[in-house]
């Protein structure tokens, strides 16, 4: 992933979460940092966390893109400008 963002001219910032408390200090941290969009590894323990995630991603604003079928889709729900995004970027 880190080659196709420094391809595509993003950077990306790594957060790892093993706890409850790293969740939250982590969405404030990628606020802090001016993220634009959090990718959710397929970590069963971030899984296990889905709902409290959604809440933190919502609370501070930033879209969120996972593996998993069953995350909640907010980045669409919450972000408009995303479902009229053409396919492809």
């Amino acid at each position: 992933m880190q080659t196709a963002a420094k391809r595509l001219g993003l950077e990306t910032i790594a957060v790892e979460c093993s706890t409850e408390n790293e969740i939250e200090t982590a969405f404030a941290f990628l606020e802090r940092q001016g993220a634009g969009a959090v990718y959710l590894g397929s970590d069963l323990f971030l899984l296990s966390q889905r709902q409290r995630i959604a809440a933190l991603a919502l609370r501070h604003k930033l879209p969120t893109v996972s593996p998993w079928r069953s995350h909640p889709a907010i980045a669409i729900e919450e972000y408009p400008s995303v479902r009229q995004m053409p396919a492809g970027g």
